[in-house]
């Protein structure tokens, strides 16, 4: 019997039908969601093709932009907007690798013109760039969203939505009490949801009867489904003998919106609780399945809450689970057991109140007439696309291969193909291009016949791919602001744009020199949250260049952004004050007061005869404070002025102009 994830079964079809009458309108389509709008623009996840999304408030006739939606590049830029999105909106379990493999796997393998199916979950179309989720909205406005449709940068549609007014919307669809049980250590209530729409998730809320206060109450949650109708199931093992309490649920569907809060339950935790019993319980061998089949009855009832099958290689030693199987089977076929092998099972029923009951030990033996022979010559080799792999087969009865794939030297190795069926079963070969560089992963190779029985591995090959990478996006827009005492720089939020950049570096050189001086400012990598940095490591006199880099989680820095060129902005220095002039007879006499600066090189001397144009007569060194104007001629009106000069060669504003006739 086939493993299954129910509440993820549940989950999916849930989304498809409520994601029915939405995929079947015409793109773009906009739903209001908890936070904001949704707008879902089309059902094509090629790489070539990019969504164009615009939007306008109102009456407006102007569209403004917003975002260009993409497929990602890579399985780790998936799980990392999925990551991010499963926060907001209905999502797929991110912790479960094998749900997020599949729904990459069907991203990537998807046609034109038809929705993949994992895209009907909200979480996983805004991942996929088929989506995208607008949270700069006002409540009661009416918004239209404009999505043009670019395939390798040429335009190749454009569409409007319809106008939607976003809303905090409350759905009235009822959640009515069904059933509750209850001992003294659990309480275990079920809520029924009748027809459509129907919630996705739902939080617990509870109170002590003797108190009024509801608090939202960790609990086990699930779902279960009978016709048209959704059970909301809740188990609360944090209640206290003979206490009264009382509890109702708050749901919410695909996009955040909220339910009406349900029926409020009051309950007593005391025992009323019945043991279940496992019995015609054995172990035959089945040649054509080529596995031991384990029948089996069980007596319903209504504390069951799962059943485990446990196997061991000896009657009394060690058991391990084997299988979690639905509370309605019959029977489980064991299509691991090594042939002409000794077993043995039991079952473990598990109920409400936290209790286990065991079945008897039973004894299972496969014997079959013949082995499935393992592929061999099994080969791997890196290449820029991953990781190649190649094996060759002499087992005539078989269908194909399937490929194990683990992290690391001792991984569980998990399948990571469907049944590989090549033309030529004499070989096999498959690509997998899902790895990262510098991480080691470790690869088998099993035959499969048409009962889709298995083969031992091959021998377990362990490779480091050398996969060539993507650089991250360059940082755009750098921008330099500067002071007396620092340059500060800032450029655009790129993580925003690609969620695979870690960090930035900071490179910096004088304007006059070549590109390869550029030296490295910063000692370790700067946030991907700190797109901005502040230079007080330099000096008036000089101007400088600046560039920025982004670094991906690969390690692989982008290229330089475009180069910003800046200098400190020096103080004027101070005048001298106090001019004074006396005629001599050798010439007017200057003196002046000098300031209290270091950073003067030197002061200058002006004069000005009637309405000409000031004349430098002389330059002195800090420390002069006197000079004579031998050239004035008697009879003439002089203006005479000082001004500082900085060792950056930055001018004083010119004060104190004094006159005198010779």
């Amino acid at each position: 019997m086939k493993k299954v994830n129910f509440i993820y079964l549940l989950l999916l079809i849930s989304c498809l039908i409520s994601g029915t009458t939405l995929f079947a309108q015409k793109y773009p389509v906009t739903v209001c969601a908890e936070k904001g709008l949704i707008i879902f623009v089309g059902n094509d996840a090629q790489k070539e093709l990019q969504y164009v999304v615009e939007k306008k408030e109102g009456n407006s006739s102007n569209y403004s932009p917003l975002i260009i939606l993409r497929k990602p590049s890579t399985l780790v830029e998936f799980k990392s907007l999925l990551l991010y999105y499963s926060t907001m909106v209905t999502s797929i379990n991110v912790g479960d690798e094998k749900i997020v493999q599949n729904a990459w796997n069907e991203l990537n393998n998807s046609t034109s013109g038809k929705t993949p199916v994992f895209a009907n979950i909200p979480a996983v179309a805004l991942a996929s760039g088929l989506a995208y989720y607008d949270t700069a909205v006002s409540i009661n406005n009416t918004y239209t969203y404009k999505v043009s449709v670019m395939n390798n940068g040429k335009s190749i549609s454009s569409t409007e939505s319809q106008p939607v007014k976003f809303v905090n919307q409350i759905i009235a669809n009822s959640i009515t009490f069904k059933l509750k049980t209850t001992d003294e250590k659990h309480v275990y209530i079920e809520w029924k949801v009748l027809g459509m729409p129907k919630p996705t998730s739902f939080e617990v809320f509870r109170s002590i009867v003797s108190k009024t206060e509801f608090t939202n109450t960790a609990v086990i949650k699930g779902f279960r489904s009978s016709g048209d109708t959704l059970i909301l199931v809740v188990k609360d093992t944090l209640v206290r003998p003979n206490e009264n309490y009382r509890y109702y649920i708050q749901a919410k569907d695909l996009f955040g919106n909220s339910f009406e809060r349900s029926e409020q339950v009051r309950v007593s935790a005391n025992s009323n609780a019945s043991d279940p019993i496992v019995f015609k319980f054995n172990a035959i061998s089945n040649e054509k399945r080529r596995a031991i089949e384990l029948n089996f009855t069980i007596k319903p009832t209504p504390e069951i809450r799962g059943i485990t099958i446990e196997r061991s290689e000896e009657f009394d030693g060690k058991y391990s689970l084997l299988a979690n199987i639905p509370i309605t089977d019959s029977n489980y076929f064991d299509k691991s057991a090594t042939p002409f092998k000794s077993y043995y099972y039991r079952m473990v029923i598990h109920t409400l109140n936290g209790k286990t009951f065991p079945s008897s030990n039973v004894s299972g033996f496969l014997s079959v007439k013949q082995f499935l022979m393992s592929p061999f010559n099994f080969l791997a080799t890196t290449t820029k696309k991953g990781v190649d792999l190649s094996w060759e087969n002499s087992e005539p009865n078989i269908v194909g291969f399937i490929v194990y794939r683990c992290e690391g030297y001792k991984g569980i190795l998990e399948p990571i193909s469907q049944v590989i069926s090549p033309k030529d079963l004499l070989k096999g070969s498959f690509t997998d291009s899902l790895v990262q560089p510098k991480k080691v992963y470790s690869y088998a190779v099993k035959s499969v016949d048409k009962l889709m029985t298995e083969s031992y591995f091959t021998d377990t090959l362990s490779v480091i791919p050398s996969k060539n990478m993507n650089p991250p996006v360059t940082p755009t827009r750098l921008r330099a602001k500067p002071s007396s005492t620092e340059i500060m720089l800032t450029w655009d939020d790129m993580y925003s744009q690609e969620p695979l950049i870690i960090g930035y570096n900071i490179y910096r050189k004088k304007s006059t020199e070549k590109d390869q001086n550029f030296v490295k400012l910063n000692s370790e990598i700067l946030s991907n949250q700190h797109n901005y940095y502040s230079d007080s490591t330099i000096t008036p006199e000089f101007s400088y260049s600046y560039a920025v880099e982004s670094i991906d989680v690969f390690e692989l820095p982008s290229g330089k952004s475009a180069l910003v060129q800046s200098a400190l902005i020096t103080p004027k220095p101070v005048s001298p004050s106090g001019i004074r002039l006396f005629n001599q007879p050798e010439g007017v006499l200057i003196t002046w007061d000098e300031p209290e600066n270091r950073d003067i090189s030197e002061y200058r001397l002006f004069r000005i005869n009637g309405d000409s144009k000031p004349i430098l007569l002389e330059k002195f060194k800090p420390g002069i404070s006197t000079a004579i104007d031998k050239t004035a001629k008697a009879d003439n009106f002089y203006v005479y002025y000082l001004i500082s000069v900085s060792k950056y060669n930055v001018e004083s504003d010119v004060i104190g102009e004094v006159s005198i006739r010779r």
